[in-house]
């Protein structure tokens, strides 16, 4: 891909966050598109904790100037501040299906939260060549600074650790912790 300003990619519409048409709030699941890059498990993340923490965008977007296009996210792994400073320039490339955001994109023409906040991902773990594969549960931890547990499902001649029987006890013991629900 090459990079280009939001601004100029979307001819000057370009905004941080808007309120599409069914969301109940500027920042929503709904937003997050997959582009060409394996961090399904970053975004799984990052909808699920947009739809448990509304304020979530004021907890990870620490400042931001839209007028010069930079921006700082706060992430948190090992539940340790961590900073991260972007600009506006989003990965575009050009194929047959035309000119594109290359890697996540949201569903509002122009918004830009959902892109920016996987620059800034990659960006704490060196490339977006790094965030291509992982757990869904690492991606809310750092985002929202919780610790998270795993439960595997038993089917039959597999290894698990849950029981489909034992799901809603462990859902219920989940939920009184406050705990995050994600696939």
């Amino acid at each position: 891909p090459h990079w280009s300003s939001a601004r100029d990619f979307f001819k000057g519409q370009a905004k941080f966050l808007i309120k599409g048409a069914g969301d109940a709030s500027k920042m929503s699941p709904d937003d997050i598109n997959q582009g060409d890059v394996g961090d399904c498990w970053f975004l799984a993340g990052l909808a699920t904790a947009a739809l448990y923490e509304k304020d979530l965008m004021n907890q990870v977007c620490t400042k931001k100037d839209e007028a010069l296009g930079i921006y700082e996210f706060t992430f948190r792994p090992e539940n340790r501040p961590v900073k991260v400073c972007v600009d506006d320039g989003i990965p575009v490339v050009q194929d047959a299906r035309g000119k594109r955001v290359a890697y996540c994109k949201s569903r509002s023409t122009g918004e830009l939260w959902p892109i920016l906040l996987e620059k800034a991902y990659a960006k704490l773990y060196g490339s977006y060549k790094a965030i291509s594969g992982g757990l869904q549960a690492h991606s809310i931890s750092d985002l929202m600074g919780v610790d998270y547990s795993f439960a595997f499902l038993k089917f039959p001649n597999k290894h698990a650790y849950v029981n489909p029987s034992d799901l809603s006890q462990f859902m219920s013991q989940l939920f009184a912790r406050r705990g995050r629900l994600g696939c």
